[in-house]
């Protein structure tokens, strides 16, 4: 008899319990104790199964398909959440493996899903992760809210910010420095993208979201109308609203920067007509010779387009 595992685990359930090492450990010692023969491992990190798209679920969507092609026996997951969260899905792809002749066992639950009791079982299963899912999220969101209410940050803290030892986000010792210098050059009139290449020169990289990179003059950009930088949060509406962090950008320096910033936008750009000029050249012939035409200055600094052959002192 050879067992699969499918072992899966969500960015969010790096708990005891639920590691990828303690579901290979329950998988081995089950195979151990069925006298069944351990066919693969199938770990996927990082996804969640609440969801009906099983095409963001890879090596989910690869078991199943070893397991129609007959590569195992019996199928072997931790719990049945680590199967699916949706009810649909669960009964599906257990269905699609039980019409293939492919057992199914939960390690917690203890059930064989391929008896008729089992299979009544696994669907009241089915439904109450899906529940639990739901449930889930809507705790998570609930505790946002309060974090918010109580003045707190929520989510990944941007560049030049760190947790405090209360939870309240300071200056970051390393970074700080950095997120001071790009107020600083902005408010002296440089573009978003000169704060950037000079960031990075400097060696510092995108924080939050936005990941360990180079900066770029949109990432600035989303830097320097940051309001959390004055001590604020995101309302959820659109607006904003006082945070418990004291600001890390005085208000002072962020008007002037910002002042600035209009003034960059609202200023006429200048065009360099000669440049402009020149990118013609080779792009139109003579009507007399058929040579390309060029293009220069004449004596008065204008541009003028003149017959390369008749620069070169050939023909007309």
């Amino acid at each position: 008899m050879k067992a699969a595992l499918y072992a899966r685990v969500s960015t969010e359930e790096q708990v005891e319990g639920y590691s990828i090492p303690a579901q290979i450990r329950a998988f081995k010692s089950l195979c151990e104790e069925k006298g069944w023969t351990a066919y693969r491992e199938y770990v996927e990190e990082g996804r969640s199964a609440h969801t009906e798209n099983v095409n963001k679920r890879p090596l989910f969507k690869e078991t199943i398909a070893d397991g129609l092609a007959g590569k195992f026996d019996v199928l072997v997951v931790h719990k049945i959440d680590r199967f699916s969260r949706k009810e649909r899905i669960t009964k599906e792809y257990f269905e699609k493996l039980g019409n293939a002749g492919v057992g199914f066992f939960s390690i917690m639950e203890q059930m064989d899903f391929s008896t008729p009791w089992g299979k009544f079982a696994l669907t009241m299963l089915g439904g109450l992760a899906e529940l639990y899912s739901d449930n889930l999220s809507e705790e998570t969101k609930k505790g946002k809210r309060e974090r918010k209410a109580e003045g707190l940050y929520n989510g990944l803290l941007p560049f030049g910010a760190v947790k405090g030892d209360d939870g309240v986000p300071m200056p970051h010792p390393e970074t700080y420095p950095g997120l001071v210098m790009a107020f600083e050059l902005a408010a002296q009139g440089n573009s978003d993208r000169e704060v950037a290449k000079a960031l990075n020169m400097k060696g510092y990289r995108t924080a939050g979201n936005q990941g360990n990179r180079l900066f770029s003059g949109d990432t600035v950009g989303g830097v320097l109308t940051n309001r959390f930088y004055l001590g604020e949060l995101p309302s959820g509406n659109g607006g904003w609203v006082d945070g418990k962090h004291e600001p890390l950008i005085g208000e002072e320096l962020w008007n002037s920067m910002q002042e600035m910033r209009v003034r960059n936008r609202r200023a006429p750009k200048t065009i360099n007509v000669a440049a402009r000029t020149y990118s013609l050249s080779t792009l139109a012939w003579c009507r007399h010779c058929g040579a390309k035409m060029w293009t220069g200055k004449a004596a008065n600094g204008r541009p003028r387009l003149y017959c390369s052959n008749q620069a070169k002192g050939i023909g007309m």
